[in-house]
């Protein structure tokens, strides 16, 4: 833009034609400059699924699928030179030539779990074709999803009732969580988050949503303390979750454990404090006699360096 202002100021058309073949030649650089670098991400994936032992079949099975898409949407060859993509058959070229495991490694428990996410993708996403596409139970499964958004919450429990007692999955008891949550449901909603905690404990996001939902106003002192130890794994691990953080604070206050509190005051400030600043926060935490308090600080300050 300040090119084009000057050379109308200047009255000289001929530095705008002169910038304007300069930047198309920067542009071409720049494809090809980005096609080299995605042609370097394509042979990367396939070393790294080599290492796996895992077939690159399924690479090629998706380049081929989003080429024929392209074509439909009349997105031709002559397009895709201006594309920072490198051409799809040179592409399948270099997965064809390079392939060195040739057997199929197929895991039917992680594709079952992918089938799942992209069922409860489709589902909240309201992709009708993608729908379509679907078998069952995940057709079944992204159907009550979209009902529970469009209000008929009645039909989509009563469906997701149906495939929970066919099948035992991590999405079923946790989304049925979510839709009761939705609806205000919270009680209800935690039983559920806590079946699926039953079911499978590493489920941190079943976890958090019961976290985050406790009362904690009638809490005894005794109850308070067993919460803010029995919870600290979430500390450890999400301590840049803010509704963590604020639950954490509650507890803290009640307890009136002021070290924690100015922690996570500090916490709950960090994206606007200076770098220096930070150091020097952090480190006066380091004096701290609670050795949990410690390990938090220890973590935190490990990731920030």
């Amino acid at each position: 833009m300040s090119v084009i202002a000057g050379s109308a100021l200047t009255q000289n058309p001929q530095l705008l034609q002169g910038s304007v073949l300069t930047s198309a030649a920067l542009s071409n650089q720049y494809i090809v400059f980005s096609k080299d670098q995605e042609m370097e991400a394509d042979l990367y994936a396939l070393k790294t699924l080599n290492l796996l032992k895992t077939n690159s079949k399924s690479i090629q099975t998706l380049l081929e699928t989003i080429e024929q898409k392209l074509l439909n949407q009349g997105f031709s060859k002559d397009k895709q030179r201006l594309s920072t993509h490198p051409y799809f058959e040179d592409r399948i070229l270099l997965i064809k030539s390079f392939e060195k495991n040739k057997e199929k490694n197929f895991n039917k428990s992680y594709n079952q779990r992918f089938k799942y996410i992209r069922a409860k993708f489709i589902g909240y996403s309201d992709n009708e074709e993608g729908l379509s596409e679907l078998n069952e139970p995940f057709k079944a499964y992204a159907e009550s999803i979209k009902l529970a958004k469009s209000g008929n919450l009645k039909m989509s429990l009563q469906n997701l009732n149906e495939i929970i007692k066919k099948h035992n999955n991590n999405f079923l008891l946790e989304t049925k969580a979510d839709i009761l949550f939705s609806y205000g449901y919270t009680k209800e909603a935690k039983k559920f988050y806590k079946k699926n905690l039953e079911k499978y404990p590493l489920n941190y996001y079943a976890q958090i949503r019961i976290f985050e939902n406790i009362e904690i106003k009638n809490l005894s002192n005794s109850d308070t303390e067993i919460i803010f130890q029995n919870n600290k794994d979430l500390l450890y691990k999400f301590y840049n979750n803010k509704n963590v953080l604020l639950k954490y604070f509650e507890l803290a206050k009640k307890l009136n454990k002021k070290e924690w509190l100015q922690f996570f005051k500090f916490l709950l400030s960090i994206n606007d404090i200076e770098k220096e600043v930070f150091d020097i926060e952090i480190n006066n935490f380091k004096s701290t006699k609670d050795s949990d308090l410690l390990k938090l600080v220890s973590i935190i300050q490990n990731v920030n360096l």
